[in-house]
């Protein structure tokens, strides 16, 4: 998971992760052009990010899963994982995740997956 550096972000998710008994790795970044960049590798298969909106996921291909604050920051997971999106709706949808963020539909579509 990345986050940047010195972020209200990062103590948002840790309460998040801790209140949906969800464990990751999280990695801190500098900046988010690096964070992005990681992302689109693969080196990442997720972010936590207040701007992965509308123009973040039609740039990169990514999916907004979850809100976690009050505030517009969403948790996103590469179309090149599929497996991860498929696991984190799952448990959207079983209602293990409190807040749900509703997937932007209009930018995802199952086909996508296929020709990321």
């Amino acid at each position: 998971m990345g986050i940047n550096k010195g972020s209200v972000q990062v103590d948002l998710f840790q309460e998040w992760c801790e209140k949906n008994n969800v464990k990751c790795q999280v990695e801190l970044y500098e900046s988010s052009e690096q964070r992005y960049a990681d992302m689109n590798s693969g080196k990442l298969d997720a972010i936590v990010s207040t701007t992965v909106a509308e123009k973040e996921i039609s740039k990169y291909l990514w999916n907004s899963i979850v809100k976690i604050g009050y505030s517009p920051y969403y948790f996103a997971v590469s179309k090149k994982s599929p497996e991860l999106y498929d696991e984190m709706e799952t448990a959207l949808l079983q209602g293990e995740v409190d807040t749900i963020f509703p997937v932007y539909g209009s930018y995802w579509i199952a086909e996508d997956y296929a020709n990321p």
